[in-house]
């Protein structure tokens, strides 16, 4: 699921709003997330461009470029670093870009911002994945640099 359908999903179960478990239910929400997946495969595309910030020379109005910087990845609170409300952001960029390039999604557990919290937790503010290299800073962005831009080319179709 994207950002916006794992939201939306949450704000249900935490109002109580939610099917009774068993296996008709379980069959359909399967079955509608997976007739839904190129919708939210392009929703997790535009909702990411559509949260870049023009304050920055590096995102563009009209496209991806070789960069962009998101805001609100982390939220340093109490000197800790906890996750911002745009850390989903970055695990839906890196789901689109596997997607383009024909190759499997990475499951819960390799998802790149697993790697980015242990990343920091040993003290580093950067990390490298095969699509692109992140940096985070402790104001909350996170600067990506693009490798594959025949990726970002096609992103940028999809916008």
């Amino acid at each position: 699921m994207d950002k916006q359908a794992k939201d939306a999903l949450y704000k249900e179960t935490m109002q109580g709003n939610f099917p009774t478990l068993n296996l008709e239910n379980v069959e359909a929400t399967f079955n509608s997330l997976y007739n839904d997946r190129q919708g939210m495969f392009e929703r997790g595309i535009l909702n990411i461009f559509k949260n870049l910030t023009w304050d920055y020379k590096t995102n563009q109005p009209a496209k991806f470029g070789k960069k962009i910087i998101l805001d609100y990845i982390f939220n340093s609170k109490y000197g800790n670093f906890n996750y911002g409300r745009n850390i989903d952001a970055i695990d839906d960029l890196d789901r689109a870009l596997h997607i383009l390039d024909s190759k499997p999604e990475p499951d819960y557990n390799s998802r790149i911002t697993s790697k980015m919290r242990t990343a920091n937790g040993q003290g580093e503010s950067e990390i490298e994945s095969s699509y692109f290299y992140a940096k985070w800073y402790l104001k909350g962005s996170c600067h990506l640099t693009f490798k594959r831009m025949d990726l970002i080319e096609k992103m940028n179709k999809v916008l």
